[in-house]
């Protein structure tokens, strides 16, 4: 999801449940490692979180949020989000896939 300042609320409530359901690193399970390892490799930061299922997942600049209950695989909601990422902060490298 790619907040703009017309979805700052929107931003500011998924922020804040992300916190209040935040994963600590000391918790992360070997996928978690190895993709927060993966996207720091890239310049970028993942956050995991706990909420309901539906809400998968969302990046904000080079943070990426991804819920831990999805009810997809992680590792598909953060490349999933990459995508997105992608599509819209490199259009080159994107349209190169």
């Amino acid at each position: 999801m790619r907040f703009s300042a017309e979805n700052e609320q929107q931003h500011n409530d998924f922020i804040a449940k992300v916190k209040e359901s935040e994963v600590k690193p000391s918790e992360y399970g070997f996928v978690q490692n190895m993709l927060a390892k993966f996207a720091s490799n890239l310049g970028h930061e993942i956050k995991f979180f706990r909420g309901n299922q539906t809400m998968r997942g969302a990046w904000d600049g080079d943070t990426f949020y991804l819920n831990e209950n999805a009810n997809v695989p992680i590792h598909y909601v953060f490349f999933h989000e990459f995508t997105h990422w992608m599509k819209d902060q490199q259009p080159g490298l994107f349209s190169q896939i």
